[in-house]
């Protein structure tokens, strides 16, 4: 289950809050991916992900069409390393 409430202008970078309840093995599933997320972070990839995200942050399309995990396995696992990188990876025009 998963609740998202969304305070404010998205588009004006408004908070989002996101509670989600999961089954125990769901639950353990995205234990071992917060694992390995943090476990593949670097300076580099963390630096990536920053300017991937301050880029789409306001943009309309932005948690909607491209999300937050979208981006973390863009760098983490496909090497994609800055913003027209993602743009091809994902192909976005």
């Amino acid at each position: 289950m998963y609740w998202g409430i969304r305070l404010g202008d998205i588009q004006a970078g408004a908070w989002k809050i996101e509670i989600w309840h999961l089954a125990e093995q769901d639950y353990q599933d995205q234990l071992r991916y917060c694992d390995m997320m943090k476990n593949s972070l670097t300076e580099e990839t963390r630096r990536a992900i920053i300017e991937i995200k301050s880029h789409f942050c306001m943009k309309p399309g932005y948690r909607n069409t491209i999300t937050s995990d979208y981006i973390y396995k863009a760098v983490l696992q496909h090497g994609v390393r800055n913003v027209e990188q993602f743009r091809q990876h994902h192909q976005i025009v």
